[in-house]
């Protein structure tokens, strides 16, 4: 799996979003400390800092559909059901 390079971030700074570069965001492969209580999720190829609700909300769906996709490919499942998604 290869590393994807943000070509735009942006940060909420006195409720306006702002534009960073990538780089200034992540120092190496280590995230820059004055941005380590921010979280961010990728929007259209573009990091876009979220409040933690979103954040949390966004990567509980991502979880929930690779579960759910994992156990539609079992093979020889002898499950004989279509699982329920609920939202």
């Amino acid at each position: 799996m290869t590393k994807v390079k943000f070509k735009h971030c942006f940060i909420v700074e006195n409720g306006i979003y702002q534009e960073i570069s990538y780089t200034a965001l992540f120092i190496g492969k280590e995230r820059n400390p004055e941005y380590a209580n921010r979280y961010f999720l990728p929007i259209y190829g573009c990091l876009l800092e979220v409040p933690y609700e979103e954040y949390k909300r966004e990567y509980r769906a991502r979880r929930r559909d690779k579960y759910v996709n994992d156990i539609i490919e079992l093979p020889n499942s002898d499950r004989d059901f279509s699982p329920l998604l609920v939202y």
